[in-house]
């Protein structure tokens, strides 16, 4: 039996250190954020994308893409609103998730199909290179009634080291998962 699996990617962000809109930022031919789109639809996975700052630019961007979209009205108010909007959207099929973070445009829909292929409704599924855990991050729905419940700008840091028992790291063979572009600088370097 197949479990239902969907990503999340989080789009809400005011991209504070870039200095502008990030996810709108060209990067090899196409705004941030419509890597990470595509990245999902190539994986076959059915998804939600959590918006807030700028939220009719970036609505209007993955114009074409297969998406849902739902808002997280205290975005401004850190990270953790954004996961909580996007988990308490997901459909009651969903067993599981995978939280993605759109200024990360070098994850692959390989990846994505992979860690999909994790799910189970207990799962705590975290990319590694190196030794450093990574992301995105796969979520089993035993776990979404906490998530829903972060607020700030912690994310699911916190959560992590409360569950760090019963994560499973998932070595990746590359820094992909590492690699996320918050500064014009980390952008430039990459293009």
């Amino acid at each position: 039996m197949t479990i239902a699996c969907g990503a999340i990617i989080l789009a809400a962000g005011q991209s504070r250190r870039m200095g502008f809109n990030k996810l709108l930022a060209n990067y090899r031919g196409k705004p941030m954020v419509v890597h990470v789109a595509d990245a999902v639809e190539e994986a076959g996975l059915p998804a939600i994308v959590v918006l807030g700052h700028a939220e009719q630019e970036v609505r209007t961007t993955l114009v074409g893409h297969q998406l849902d979209f739902v808002l997280a009205e205290h975005h401004a108010q850190g990270l953790g609103h954004s996961v909580a909007a996007g988990i308490k959207a997901a459909p009651p099929e969903w067993q599981a998730a995978i939280i993605c973070l759109s200024d990360m445009p070098l994850i692959s829909p390989d990846l994505l199909s992979q860690l999909a292929k994790k799910a189970s409704p207990s799962a705590l599924v975290v990319p590694t290179f190196a030794g450093r855990r990574g992301n995105p991050v796969l979520w089993g729905r035993d776990h979404f009634d906490t998530l829903a419940a972060l607020h700030g700008d912690t994310g699911a840091r916190m959560v992590f080291e409360r569950l760090s028992i019963q994560m499973t790291q998932f070595p990746w063979n590359d820094d992909s998962v590492l690699q996320d572009f918050d500064t014009p600088e980390a952008l430039e370097l990459h293009k």
